[in-house]
């Protein structure tokens, strides 16, 4: 939905359902690279990319993330986990 969230950003009481969504890096059915707050908020489907998927967030650099969740499936090519190694 958002491709960057800055670190003043902030994305509220939002819900996607059965998203479909494909990319190249940093991919996230809520926002694919943040910086900044995302409180109560869900994902619902599939999320693929090649480097940094994420069923809420591609790629989580800092700031917050509060009362949130995300179902459904993620593929990422460089089959990392979840802590990013």
């Amino acid at each position: 939905m958002f491709r960057r969230l800055t670190a003043l950003g902030v994305i509220k009481n939002l819900g996607l359902i059965d998203v479909e969504i494909n990319g190249v890096s940093q991919i996230g059915a809520l926002v694919g690279y943040s910086l900044g707050t995302i409180e109560n908020c869900y994902a619902t489907g599939t999320v693929a990319a090649d480097n940094f998927a994420g069923g809420l967030v591609g790629y989580f650099q800092a700031g917050t993330i509060s009362h949130c969740h995300a179902t459904g499936a993620v593929a990422d090519g460089q089959l990392r986990l979840a802590d990013g190694s």
